[in-house]
């Protein structure tokens, strides 16, 4: 578990959200409980989710929370789409957007991996229950010898 403001991928959607946020103050009254809302749902959603996941005890809960985090930065895409073909969003507002949610996907993505490779190095360590024989190893470890059992020490 860390410090989620020390992630980058939450830093980065921060960022995002505080985006969405100002330029929707603009928008039609009429979308104000609509897609405005809606928008900034979604970005809230992001670093909600990545901040959730990574207070949880396993890598593999934090993955999950990182594609829901992925999820609503796809629905936050279409949704800015949407605005600007409304004309909600004036083209400048709508490319700077969505920068923002092209670098916040890699960034999600980036620890999406990194997560999956601590996932498999994790699995590949198997915990060994009392009383549990070792089994013999396979591979190219297979032909190193075995360590001699430690002789008791002499007082």
């Amino acid at each position: 578990m860390q410090d989620f403001r020390n992630i980058a991928a939450w830093r980065r959607s921060h960022e995002l959200t505080l985006f969405t946020y100002r330029n929707t103050l603009d928008f039609p009254d009429a979308g104000r409980f609509g897609l405005t809302h809606q928008m900034r749902r979604a970005a809230v959603s992001v670093e909600s989710n990545i901040a959730e996941g990574s207070s949880r005890g396993s890598d593999l809960d934090f993955r999950r929370f990182m594609f829901i985090a992925l999820g609503s930065l796809a629905e936050l895409e279409a949704q800015a789409i949407l605005s600007k073909d409304l004309q909600s969003l004036l083209p400048k507002q709508f490319q700077a957007l969505l920068r923002s949610i092209v670098v916040n996907r890699a960034t999600a993505w980036s620890l999406v991996q990194t997560l999956e490779a601590s996932i498999a190095s994790a699995a590949s360590v198997k915990t060994l229950k009392p009383g549990e024989p070792v089994k013999p190893r396979q591979g190219p470890a297979a032909s190193l010898k075995p360590l001699e059992p430690l002789k008791p020490l002499k007082p």
